[in-house]
């Protein structure tokens, strides 16, 4: 298994072990922590990643987490001002809605600070625009 392989699995195991900390509902303070520390850490791989294609000079991986930045980014206001619209519809609908910004914008829940993970995914988003060097010569 190559390295990069190595870090998209662990991107997508801190993806679904930060959507799952963003259902658990808590006041205690030390799992708060914890689950802070894992959505920064979230971002870890992503931005290793994001690196090592950049230094590669590999296109193809600095457009997939631009896709994935810009997807996410959009994909959370889009559901933060439905989640807001469905006020009215009752208790049962806004859940739903809930549940789907949830999975959208894991770190996001799962830290509850909301500010450092739109920061850290645009981050990612403008780490992936590069300009090409000249070569001396």
């Amino acid at each position: 298994m190559t390295r990069k392989m190595k870090l998209v699995l662990s991107w997508l195991g801190m993806y679904v072990l930060c959507t799952v900390f963003g259902f658990i509902d808590t006041k205690n303070g030390f799992l708060q922590a914890i689950f802070a520390l894992f959505s920064v850490g979230f971002f870890l791989p992503g931005g290793i990643l994001l690196y090592e294609a950049v230094t590669d000079k590999d296109r193809r991986t600095v457009r997939i987490i631009r896709g994935i930045s810009i997807a996410s980014l959009i994909l959370t206001m889009v559901f933060i001002i439905l989640n807001a619209l469905t006020l009215p519809s009752g208790e049962a609908v806004g859940d739903r809605m809930n549940a789907l910004l949830i999975i959208v914008s894991t770190p996001m829940f799962s830290s509850q600070m909301w500010a450092l993970s739109l920061f850290l995914w645009s981050c990612l988003l403008m780490g992936s625009f590069f300009k090409k060097t000249k070569k001396s010569k």
